[in-house]
């Protein structure tokens, strides 16, 4: 005996429904890649953790919303240190010294290799040099340029605070 087989109308509109279906799921998903705020934002709703937390902190940093992007980084350096260097570079850039110092220093003790922590030392360098105390420059002015042997910008500090701390001598060399 011979199976009735379905209509090819009802295949089309089966094909039809699992199409749309689709497109509305890829629009979806265009949506939530649409910037990176926004794709940080939804890993945050998907999976709340340290790391995402530290995602949206530094996307709203790096898109001029600073102040927005204090609380996420808090939150994300006690789980994820490298978070501390955004927390620390933004809160300086917000004029919020003592604890921008803080996290960068914590940061650069805690998790004294790699990149990062060379960054921190850079930021550290300037700021005290800013703000006068070359003393407390100098190691992070030193520190930084162990990576940064080319940065003829930190060596120029290194040698204004060599010279302001009495180490003229250093200074010339």
């Amino acid at each position: 005996r011979r199976q009735p087989r379905p209509s090819r109308a009802i295949l089309l509109g089966a094909l039809a429904i699992a199409a749309a279906a689709l497109a509305v799921r890829t629009v979806i998903r265009n949506t939530e890649y649409s910037s990176p705020l926004r794709m940080a934002r939804t890993v945050l709703e998907r999976w709340p953790n340290a790391n995402a937390e530290y995602l949206v902190g530094a996307e709203l940093a790096a898109a001029g919303q600073a102040r927005e992007s204090i609380p996420h980084l808090r939150a994300a350096a006690a789980g994820y240190p490298p978070a501390r260097v955004v927390l620390g570079t933004t809160l300086l850039d917000l004029g919020e010294t003592a604890e921008g110092i803080a996290a960068l220093e914590r940061f650069a003790r805690d998790e004294p290799l790699g990149r990062p922590s060379r960054a921190a030392h850079g930021r550290l360098a300037n700021t005290y040099a800013a703000a006068g105390n070359f003393a407390a420059a100098l190691p992070h002015y030193r520190e930084y340029l162990a990576a940064h042997g080319a940065d003829a910008a930190a060596w120029t500090g290194l040698a204004i605070a060599q010279v302001e701390t009495g180490a003229r001598g250093e200074a010339v060399d």
